[in-house]
């Protein structure tokens, strides 16, 4: 398997590759220090809030500096193997990251997509483009389609939730101490 991280604070970015190499995984994963974005060029992020550091507005009167943002689409155009599942964490700019990965969310090979973020136009693009909203429940490693309220935390997309749900009964035959992990 093969993965692409993009980390746009340098320092952050600095600790990935380290942790890359720590973990003797830097071969496997295409790691760029940019923002997924809607347009190529550049924007302001926060960069004195650590884990939560963003986009953030002229206005802003904290730290900041100017990152490159590149749309998934491009990474993607350039014979990057297509990742399966993906996981955006961007602090509130799902919309944008979406809005630059049209042609990769229409990829049969993206079958599951985990956001942080839910709104009317983020569940629009999503069903737009073949996903379906499911629960995951990590403890039972069970999922099941949306038939109530939205989760609190991550939003989890699938494309085939059947194919979703025979790779997580497949995952049980592991167990740690008669525990399923």
């Amino acid at each position: 398997q093969h993965s692409v991280a993009l980390e746009p604070i340098p320092t952050s970015f600095r600790k990935l590759e380290r942790n890359l190499r720590a973990n003797g995984i830097g071969d496997l994963v295409d790691a760029r220090c940019a923002a997924a974005g809607s347009t190529a060029g550049q924007i302001r992020f926060s960069c004195d809030r650590d884990t939560m550091n963003q986009v953030v507005g002229d206005d802003y009167p904290g730290k900041t500096l100017d990152v490159p943002v590149v749309p998934l689409d491009e990474i993607f155009a350039d014979g990057v193997a297509m990742p399966e599942f993906w996981k955006v964490d961007v602090e509130g700019f799902e919309n944008e990251v979406l809005t630059g990965a049209r042609r990769c969310l229409g990829d049969p090979r993206v079958k599951v997509v985990l956001l942080e973020a839910d709104d009317p136009e983020i569940a629009s693009k999503m069903e737009n483009r073949g996903f379906h909203r499911v629960f995951y429940d990590p403890f039972s490693r069970n999922v099941s389609t949306a038939t109530g309220g939205a989760p609190r935390n991550n939003h989890v997309w699938a494309r085939d939730t059947s194919e979703v749900l025979e790779r997580c009964r497949r995952s049980r035959k592991f167990e740690v101490l008669g525990i399923p992990i």
